[in-house]
């Protein structure tokens, strides 16, 4: 089971994807915004005192990790066509 404390661990251990140029990490660290930003209270009151939660700056986070994905990840299934022109025998 997903709790927030085990969400908030893997935000920390991952939020260094950029510095260690890790791509995996990147991709956990956006699978825990997502949790994140499910488990989180948007707000929360307890005896008559209650606070909100802004999750916007979570998603800023998130969108900021999927660019780097994108911008570090290598192309699967990539075709090269040959021609006669690449000598193609």
């Amino acid at each position: 089971m997903t709790t927030i404390s085990t969400v908030q661990t893997n935000l920390l251990a991952n939020v260094d994807y950029a510095e260690t140029n890790s791509v995996s990490k990147a991709k956990a660290f956006i699978t825990a915004c997502k949790q994140y930003r499910i488990l989180f209270p948007t707000s929360s009151s307890n005896g008559g005192t209650s606070v909100g939660y802004d999750l916007n700056q979570v998603a800023t986070m998130q969108a900021q990790a999927e660019s780097f994905v994108r911008a570090n990840s290598n192309p699967s299934g990539r075709v090269r066509f040959l021609s006669v022109s690449d000598d193609f025998r």
